[in-house]
């Protein structure tokens, strides 16, 4: 029997993202419009929308987790349009899970979630052996339950 279960994590960013994506556009169409006239206004048209591009990538971020057959595979989908794997590994390599506020500051934690979403419960998991990698994550109930079955000497007590 194949066990799957997708988790998408997002929030309503609202219309800032078409607002950045019209100025991004706006700004790039301006530079191009440009070239003709004044290449120092063109030159500092394209910083401007690169900025915003590089912006908007950082802000409006979203989330995925797929789980298949004891792998877990971690998105991240920046802008809504890039997406790049954060993450990939067996449930059987990770060695513990902890909440967020138990972790020692000086740990290096990759941040996998968007914090306080309602019905999700944040959690961190370390992957491998000796030093290993801290995945924060934010799971839905289903997700946990699903966990719990796989490994429940680690999610039993979260």
């Amino acid at each position: 029997m194949n066990k799957f279960y997708e988790q998408f994590i997002t929030k309503d960013y609202g219309i800032a993202p078409k607002v950045m994506r019209g100025l991004f556009w706006g700004t790039l169409g301006l530079a191009v419009f440009l070239i003709y006239i004044n290449l120092i206004l063109t030159f500092i048209f394209l910083i401007v929308s690169v900025v915003i591009e590089l912006i908007s990538r950082n802000t409006f971020l979203e989330y995925e987790y797929e789980y298949f057959e004891g792998e877990l595979t971690i998105s991240k989908i920046m802008n809504r349009k890039s997406r790049k794997i954060i993450g990939n590994f067996k449930i059987d390599q990770i060695s513990r899970a902890n909440k967020p506020e138990t972790i020692d500051k000086s740990t290096t934690i990759i941040k996998a979630c968007l914090k306080n979403l309602p019905n999700n419960k944040e959690l961190v998991v370390f992957v491998g052996g000796d030093t290993p990698k801290g995945y924060h994550l934010s799971i839905d109930e289903k997700f946990l339950e699903i966990l719990k079955r796989e490994k429940p000497s680690i999610f039993n007590y979260i």
